[in-house]
């Protein structure tokens, strides 16, 4: 069922993780954004080899300009990783981070 128009950013939000679940699709939503990074998107979807990040908003939401650079970058992304970093990884964070991409 297509959201509805006049429907709240936080309802839409809910009927959009209801139905990537439904497909199977894991979702990652921060409960708060507090000193979280200005912008980063709503909702993390992953259902391999698909990770899509997605801002929702209001059919009158405005969205900002932190959040429309986020939106920029990660489309830009070609590769996406993930990994489980403890302290002692330091020095493997500090090696892939001041790698040259090309």
């Amino acid at each position: 069922m297509p959201a509805s128009p006049g429907i709240s950013e936080r309802a839409f939000l809910a009927q959009v993780r209801e139905l990537a679940r439904l497909k199977s699709w894991a979702t990652f939503h921060p409960l708060r954004s507090d000193n979280s990074e200005p912008g980063w998107p709503d909702l993390a979807l992953c259902k391999p080899p698909f990770l899509w990040f997605l801002e929702l908003k209001s059919e009158r939401g405005r969205v900002t300009l932190e959040q429309q650079q986020w939106v920029d970058r990660l489309n830009l992304v070609r590769l996406v990783g993930a990994s489980i970093m403890r302290p002692s990884d330091f020095s493997q964070i500090e090696k892939i981070l001041t790698k040259e991409v090309r």
